[in-house]
């Protein structure tokens, strides 16, 4: 299926809507629908939904700039009633702070 990229936000809160009345992660192609990227897979494994997605190059928009061809979206449940959801370019590596740089409550 596919997802508009102006809709991510919406879609995602549908689906973290869901994750939070539910104790399993399910289906995120059931959520996500519209155009520019399509779902090419969905996993879960060990708490982690991990959704990869390609861009779809027949309906996509340049008013923004050029569209990433490939995401990976990964949702993780951390308590009974939060997530972290984090958006990243697939083809490219990101430099991310070392958790254990602080220790928790420090900041």
């Amino acid at each position: 299926r596919n997802y508009g990229p102006m809709s991510i936000l919406i879609r995602l809160a549908a689906l973290l809507s869901w994750i939070f009345s539910t104790s399993t992660f399910g289906c995120a192609q059931h959520f996500i629908d519209g155009s520019g990227y399509s779902v090419t897979s969905a996993s879960e494994d060990a708490g982690v939904l991990t959704i990869n997605l390609a861009v779809n190059t027949a309906s996509t928009s340049t008013s923004y700039g050029s569209d990433l061809s490939a995401l990976v979206v990964t949702v993780t449940k951390t308590e009974k009633d939060s997530v972290r959801v984090k958006i990243l370019d697939k083809n490219s590596k990101r430099w991310e702070v070392p958790r254990d740089l602080f220790t928790a409550g420090s900041l």
